[in-house]
């Protein structure tokens, strides 16, 4: 199956969406941690919260993998 620019770009944008979303809810666990909010580090009162390392590592994962993806994309489109 060939990629065309337009499933491309929708890639792109999902990609970019992905990162935003992970990216805010690590922001928001750290702005929970350092205010002392519990609503903000974890999902419900009773589970157990999210690190504060987790919250710094997730984006920095979730960018390795859009290069991991991005370059899968290209070396289909080679073929």
């Amino acid at each position: 199956m060939r990629k065309t620019p337009a499933t491309k770009g929708r890639l792109d944008l999902f990609i970019l969406i992905c990162g935003a979303i992970v990216t805010t809810i690590g922001a928001l666990v750290l702005l929970g941690w350092a205010g002392g909010w519990r609503l903000l580090t974890a999902v419900r009162p009773d589970y157990i919260p999210m690190a504060p390392n987790s919250a710094l590592v997730k984006p920095y994962t979730l960018h390795t993998m859009q290069a991991m993806l991005k370059t899968v994309v290209i070396d289909q489109e080679g073929e």
